[in-house]
């Protein structure tokens, strides 16, 4: 029997007694599907032009930011009668610097290459019948293989300049905040909740979502991603009102005014590709309906 299974990735925050230090994360998640019979393992994952789908945050105090059905949205089409799986749910929390975008896709592509690979050498192990001892080995040589991969993909994309500028401190390289993974084991409907700490300093962030199985109703996908693309533009708009009003304040100094102005622009930088997800979303649902 054909069932779909589905990973619905709605919203990152921080935990209520921390203040965020990424203010512009994405993720990079990937759904691994091993066949329990076969061993044979894919790999779903969003697009490689959506590698770096930013979710601007405030600094400070509690937070809470939709995550884009663009990356939180994956679908993968499954035989469960026949034929039994495990699915994992991998993702990498970034935070967004100065990389150039043709590098991050170049470490995107060899992320989930070699997340593939490495799967599939270190399996026995993963399986978990070989006991803790190899099971631990397994997931370390997976994370490391796939950390250097990544590493060298990025380095290689950059210019013999830009690979100056990152040694003079010009040029910051996005950083991996933290990564984090669960298993469904036997898949089934589950809520999911994942967690990333940024060690050196003891922030925590939050993933949460849901797995479902089914067949998914009629333009499902496309009005989730509607909702997600609304609550991007709200959620900026939200942000932008205070300094708006901080604004028209009197006795603002020259400096004081420009650093407002200078916050504004890049809100509104950040508005204007939230405005055009949601009009393409709304574009797409309407399309969806209108064929159902």
């Amino acid at each position: 029997m054909a069932t779909t299974a589905t990973i619905i990735l709605s919203e990152l925050q921080t935990l209520p007694e921390v203040t965020a230090v990424a203010t512009s994360p994405y993720i990079w998640p990937a759904v691994v599907l091993v066949d329990d019979n076969t061993r044979a393992v894919t790999i779903t994952a969003p697009p490689v032009a959506d590698a770096r789908v930013v979710m601007p945050l405030n600094s400070g105090g509690f937070l809470t930011v939709a995550i884009p059905s663009e990356v939180g949205v994956i679908s993968i089409p499954i035989e469960v009668a026949t034929n039994p799986h495990d699915l994992v749910l991998v993702v990498v929390l970034w935070e967004k610097s100065d990389t150039p975008a043709e590098a991050v896709e170049a470490g995107y592509v060899a992320y989930l290459q070699s997340l593939q690979g490495a799967v599939v050498a270190n399996i026995a192990g993963l399986s978990g019948l070989e006991g803790q001892a190899a099971y631990d080995a397994a997931l370390g040589n997976v994370q490391a293989t796939v950390t250097s991969a990544v590493e060298a993909a990025i380095e290689n994309a950059l210019t013999d300049t830009q690979k100056a500028e990152v040694v003079a401190g010009i040029l910051v390289p996005d950083g991996v905040l933290d990564n984090s993974f669960t298993i469904f084991s036997p898949m089934a409907a589950a809520p999911i909740a994942l967690s990333f700490s940024v060690n050196t300093v003891g922030y925590t962030y939050e993933v949460y979502g849901k797995l479902t199985l089914g067949s998914a109703p009629s333009c499902a996908v496309e009005a989730a991603a509607v909702s997600a693309a609304t609550a991007m533009v709200d959620g900026i708009e939200q942000q932008l009102a205070p300094l708006q009003r901080e604004l028209t304040l009197k006795g603002l100094s020259p400096a004081e005014r420009a650093q407002i102005l200078a916050q504004i622009a890049a809100k509104e930088k950040n508005l204007v590709p939230a405005q055009a997800r949601l009009a393409a979303a709304n574009k797409a649902l309407q399309a969806c309906l209108a064929g159902a």
